[in-house]
Order: structure tokens, then C-alpha cells, then sequence
């Protein structure tokens, strides 16, 4: 926004040049992102922040620049000389919608002679970059930009019965403005009206019918409040945008009425001439009360980082137009009355911006928080996840974030119990009509995206909530934090030295290992099961005893044609909080043992059917306690063991934390291993 300094000067002394000020107004909240000469004049243009509608007019830059310098701010000059007749004998106002325009002011000047503006008020249009029209509208383009309070002025002979009406448009009705342009309107938009027919668009426009030309001899004068809302919604359903609705959009001050329409009568009497009639008609239905803000200069203090004086807090305040009323509360407190152009201004830390922009922000000296240890009270549940993330990152994979609502069939295609979905009243769309209960349909919509991008290996995870009605009745919600992991394409990129490598179901179930490992968490087993959004044959479930957590392996061939992804998905979903919530591994330290160990391997030949879980579980009920690791290293399956029988080899260590075994007690303890393995198991030793 364009302000010129001449101008500015009419209201505030300014003896620094243009680069200084424009320093000193940026520093305090105003930027200023250029400066441009003009003769004898510089023009200041302004980044004004939408906020501050206050600072769109001279005026409010002006008080700013006052503030700044201590500086004296001088009001505009009036000289308002009424004549005998009473406004009121001739016109009324009538607000049909309250709570689009609570207030609504207006006057009247008869005689006037319209003509060309003099030279001085052409010059100060043109110096923002306006074209002067004639003397009327001239001056209310002036007084807009003088005070930050759009006017309008009527051709009150054109007005039907001489009478203001303000009332919502009906649906279809019409409008010409004076823009040429015939506007269709809709029921919300509010009009201004005579007897019988719009006269205006409030706050953007007015009607072509009661435009001022050349033999308009008098004139109504409008000055009123209007909610930014409905001028906003009005203003882009129409694609209109004035020098008034971009005001009225940001909030007006709604208690200037009475200043701006006499200072702009009396420039209109001073300049066209005429008689201003006495006194203002107006209809004030809602009374909008000014807003009282208590600010408690401790507070004010430890916000700031900065020590600042109680009287220069005061000081800065009453400078801006603020104005301290007697606290009824305790002397901790002070109370403030918002002067009415501040609309921006709502609670105690708005106070504190204010003190804060006039002590200056480049005086406020940098320091460093005070450090307290909030880690410890951290939820446990944040400190895992944190871990979780650290953990597949490290591992290859990338986070993701997706939306919560969700397309309703894909909801119920990913959902292994019934689907009890959360239903989304208002839906943005109908691919977002519910609450997702499960992560899967968000995490393959991502890799559908990524690979129509030519992104064709993927490792990825979220952590986030999923969401469900407890029981069929839908009376009461349930919310779970789950993990979600998927994988596709290949792990490593082709080389000359090796091919590519597919993602299998062992790489993610290696994952989901990975992270019950370092989580220490216990009783957790993956053995296969069936689940609805996987393929049957490729499919396992992460389990705590009974207890199901998630499902792992490879996606449904269905679900994959669903998604159109061309290429296999390994994937899987956890309970979050179920996993964390059981038992964990207890670490402890200990010294290095001093103590050689030895190594033993057997190769046994077992029947088809038993796996390696029986096998370990059968040495441990030894409980032997110098034995303190075993694994097993290969799997033979061959024509010599014959259909139903395979081998397993498996490497066990004896160490003794106290003493150096011997040869003979290790083969003592061998031979108790295989005697139980051949008992438990039926295995017998491989030749």
C-alpha cells in the first residue's frame, strides 16, 4: 500500500529522511519494501499485514510514526457549520439484518455544485495512484484513505421516497453497478436500498441509478459498519474487489462514524459548496462494546525476555491510542481499554506484541530458554514411537503421513474384523467419507502414487490412529495408535557386480523382528495366518500368546487390482500400544567371562512336521547352565533322508563363568542334550 510523506506530514511532524523512517517503521512492525521519489515527495510502500486494517490509511501510519518518535499526532482539520434544517425531516434508515450491518449512519448536503477537484486534493489522489473523478467522489476516496473508513455518496433526489433500507438481497435479484456490469445476487448478500429497490452493494459498490453526475445538487452521505464476513463472502462470490471491500473485509472501526462524516461534509461544503443539514440519521440495532484487556506487567516481563518499566509499558499504550481505566482487580493487574480501530487487538499477549514492537525487537537481547528435563515426563508411548522412527530409518525405511478419511469401500476391503466405520458428516469428497480403520489403504495409495511416478522401490511406515465404533449400536468411539510397514520393488540397486534382489516376506517380517528385539519385548511370535487384505498363502500374524497384534506378508491379488499397483506389495499393520504394553527384557551388565567357551555342532534327522521351536525348547527344559547359546545354522532336505524326514544342524556353546570346562564334561552334557532330543522330539543323530 502507497503512502506519501507530504501527505503523512499533515498529520505527525517528520523531520527524518525517507531511508530512516522506513527503517524505523520496519523495525516496529511495518514493513516498508520500497521507497519512491516523486518531485518534492518520497512514497512509502508498505507491506501492510492483514491484521492491521487500522494502518491502511494515513491516519493509522501516522499515529504509528507519532508513537515511534513520541511525537504529537494531530487530527485532521474540521470545520463543520450545520444548517437550520433537520437531516431527519427528510430521510430515515431502516436495518432489516442486524447482524450483517449493526450500524448505519448517514447525512445530507443540498446545494452542492459538482465540478472538477481543486488542484491540492488532485495531487494527493494521484500521489497513491488514483484518478480524481469529480470533486464528491473525490473526497471520499480522499477521507477512505485519510481515515481507513469507506464512504458512499448517493444522488439523494434518485432515492425513492428519500429512505435507506438495509436488508439481504433476494434470491436472483438484480443489480447495475457503477461499473457498468448487471449483477445477479444471492440471498446472503446484503443491499442498501431506497423505498422500493438496491441502491448499492453494501461495502463494495454502489448502484449505477444514484451515481453522482454533473447535475447532482444534493447528496446522502453513508458512513456504516459492516460484519467482514458477509462482505468477504460477497465480494469473491461476485469477484469483486474495491478499495472499500478490501477494508471492510479486514474490519472497520466501528465507532468512527461521526468523525469521518463530519470531516467529509465539511470538505464537501468547503470545496462544492451547499448546506450540511443538521445533524446524523442513524439506526444503531447492535451495539458493538469496546473490548477491556488486562495485561499483568510480570507476565509482560518474562514474555519479552526483557526487563521493561510498568510506566514505559503505559507509556507505549497510551501512545498507540490505548487507554488505562482503574483496575478493579489486584495492583498485579492493569486494564486497558481498546481504542476501537484496533480490531486486532483481543488479549493480553496482543498487549505484550504492542510493548514489545516499541521497545523494539532489535533491542530485545537473545538468550537462551532456561533448560528443564521434560524427557522424563514424557508419555512412555512418545518415547517409543520416537525410538521406532530412529530404528526403521536406520533400517531403510521413510515415514509417511496420510489422510484419516478415507474412501468407504477401501475402509472395509482393508478391515479383518467387522467394519464399524466412523462416519464423516459433512465429507470433503467421497473418497473421504469415513474414518479409516486401518493404515493400509492410506500407505498403498502412496505407493500407487509413487509408482505412477516411476518411483518403483519402496520401503515405507506410519505411525498414526485409526479409528472405530466399539459395538454395532455406534454409540461410543475407539481410537488405536497402530504401525503400518510396506515394501516393494527391490532392496538394492542393480550393479554390474549383482541383480536386483526382490522385496520378500522375510525382509518385512525381519523388520517387525528388528523392532521387537530392540524393544526387548516379550512372548511376541509370527506364525502364519490367514487375513482378509492378504494373500493366503503368503500371510502371518504377529502374536502375544492369544493375543492377536497385527498381520504381515504379502498383499491380496484382489487388493492389489483394486489399488492398480503392478508390481507385488509386502506389507503389514501392529498395534502400536498392544505392543509395548507386555512384558519386557530386563538388561543387566556384566564382566566379560574370563574363561575360554566350546563349540559343539550336531546334525540330527527329524521327522517333517517338528520345526526348530520344539527342538530349542526340548534343550532348554535342560536347563543346563553352563550351556549359553544355541542356533541353528541349516536345513537339508534330500533324497537320501527320504520324503518325510529332514535334517537340522545346530551350533551350541558351553562356557563356564567360573572355571575352564574340560572335553569330558562337555561331552557328558552333549550327550544329556541328544538323549532329550531323542526322547522330546524323536530325533536321532545324522551319520
Amino acid at each position: 500500500m502507497q503512502f506519501s510523506i507530504n501527505w503523512l506530514k499533515t498529520y505527525v511532524d517528520i523531520e527524518e529522511k525517507p531511508e530512516v523512517l522506513a527503517d524505523a517503521l520496519t523495525m516496529h512492525g511495518l514493513a516498508v519494501d520500497g521507497i519512491q521519489p516523486a518531485g518534492d515527495d518520497y512514497i512509502l510502500d508498505l507491506d501492510i499485514t492483514i491484521n492491521r486494517p487500522d494502518c491502511m490509511s494515513f491516519l493509522g501510519v501516522a499515529r504509528e510514526i507519532a508513537a515511534i518518535y513520541g511525537r504529537s499526532l494531530r487530527d485532521p482539520p474540521l470545520t463543520l457549520e450545520e444548517g437550520s434544517e433537520q437531516s431527519d425531516h427528510l430521510t430515515s434508515v431502516r436495518i432489516d439484518a442486524a447482524e450483517l450491518c449493526p450500524r448505519y449512519c448517514c447525512r445530507i448536503i443540498k446545494d452542492i455544485e459538482v465540478a472538477p477537484s481543486p488542484a491540492w486534493l488532485q495531487d494527493r489522489l494521484r500521489s497513491i495512484g488514483l484518478a480524481p473523478i469529480n470533486n464528491i467522489v473525490d473526497i471520499t476516496n480522499f477521507v477512505l484513505f485519510e481515515t481507513g473508513q469507506p464512504l458512499h455518496v448517493f444522488d439523494f433526489d434518485k432515492l425513492h421516497k428519500q429512505r435507506i433500507v438495509v436488508r439481504k438481497a433476494e434470491k436472483g435479484e438484480k443489480l447495475a453497478t457503477i461499473d457498468g456490469e448487471d449483477r445477479e445476487l444471492d440471498a446472503d448478500m446484503l443491499l442498501i436500498c431506497d423505498a422500493d429497490h438496491p441502491v448499492a452493494l453494501a461495502g463494495i459498490m454502489g448502484g449505477k441509478e444514484t451515481e453522482i453526475f454533473t447535475g447532482t445538487t444534493r447528496v446522502l452521505l453513508e458512513c456504516a459498519y459492516f460484519s467482514p464476513v458477509s462482505i468477504r463472502r460477497t465480494s469473491k462470490s461476485l469477484g469483486m474487489h474495491t478499495d472499500a471491500s478490501h477494508l471492510f473485509e479486514r474490519g472497520a472501526d466501528p465507532d468512527c462514524h461521526y468523525r469521518v462524516l463530519d470531516r467529509c461534509a465539511s470538505l464537501i461544503r468547503e470545496i462544492a459548496g451547499g448546506t450540511i443539514l443538521r445533524g446524523v440519521t442513524e439506526s444503531y440495532p447492535k451495539k458493538i462494546e469496546k473490548k477491556e484487556v488486562l495485561l499483568r506487567p510480570k507476565r509482560a516481563v518474562k514474555v519479552l525476555g526483557e526487563k521493561v518499566e510498568t510506566r514505559s509499558m503505559i507509556e507505549i499504550l497510551e501512545n498507540l491510542g490505548f487507554r488505562r481505566l482503574a483496575t478493579k482487580e489486584n495492583k498485579k493487574f492493569l486494564r486497558f481499554e481498546v481504542p476501537s480501530f484496533r480490531v486486532d487487538i483481543h488479549r493480553e499477549i496482543d498487549l505484550i506484541e504492542e510493548i514489545a514492537r516499541y521497545v523494539g525487537y532489535d533491542k530485545i537481547k537473545s538468550s537462551l530458554p532456561v533448560f528443564t528435563d521434560t524427557y522424563s515426563s514424557t508419555p512412555d508411548f512418545i518415547r517409543e514411537e520416537d525410538n521406532i522412527k530412529i530404528l526403521l530409518s536406520s533400517a531403510g525405511f521413510q515415514e509417511i503421513i496420510t489422510f484419516s478419511f478415507i474412501d468407504r469401500e477401501h475402509n472395509r476391503a482393508c478391515c479383518q474384523e467387522d467394519s464399524l466405520p466412523v462416519e464423516i458428516l459433512n465429507p470433503l469428497a467421497d473418497q473421504m467419507s469415513t474414518m479409516r480403520e486401518s493404515l493400509i489403504p492410506g500407505i498403498l495409495q502412496t505407493i500407487h502414487f509413487n509408482l505412477n511416478r516411476g518411483n518403483k522401490s519402496l520401503a515405507m511406515y506410519e505411525l498414526g490412529n485409526v479409528y472405530r465404533y466399539k459395538d454395532i449400536n455406534r454409540s461410543e468411539t475407539a481410537e488405536h495408535r497402530c504401525l503400518a510397514m510396506a515394501q516393494t520393488g527391490n532392496p538394492d540397486p542393480e550393479t554390474w557386480y549383482q541383480n536386483p534382489r526382490p522385496f520378500d516376506l522375510y525382509d518385512l517380517k525381519g523388520a517387525i523382528e528388528l523392532i521387537v528385539r530392540e524393544m526387548g519385548a516379550l512372548g511376541i511370535e509370527i506364525s502364519p495366518e490367514k487375513c482378509i487384505y492378504l494373500d493366503p498363502g503368503e500371510s502371518a500374524a504377529v502374536k502375544r500368546g492369544d493375543q492377536v497384534l497385527g498381520y504381515l506378508g504379502k498383499l491380496h491379488p484382489a487388493l492389489k487390482k483394486s489399488f492398480d499397483l503392478k508390481q507385488d506389495v509386502f506389507l503389514g499393520e501392529i498395534n502400536f500400544f498392544q505392543l509395548i504394553s507386555g512384558d519386557r527384557l530386563k538388561y543387566y551388565c556384566k564382566e566379560l567371562p574370563k574363561y575360554p567357551k566350546i563349540e559343539r555342532d550336531i546334525s540330527i534327522i527329524v521327522d517333517m512336521h517338528v520345526n526348530y521351536d520344539s527342538v530349542k525348547q526340548a534343550i532348554e527344559s535342560l536347563k543346563i547352565r553352563e550351556l549359553v547359546s544355541l542356533d541353528i545354522f541349516d536345513i537339508y532336505e534330500g533324497k537320501e533322508l527320504g520324503p518325510v524326514k529332514k535334517a537340522l544342524a545346530i551350533r551350541l556353546i558351553y562356557q563356564d563363568p567360573e572355571l575352564t570346562l574340560s572335553a569330558r564334561h562337555v561331552d557328558q552334557l552333549h550327550k544329556t542334550v541328544l538323549a532329550s532330543l531323542e526322547n522330546e522330539v524323536g530325533a536321532r543323530l545324522r551319520s
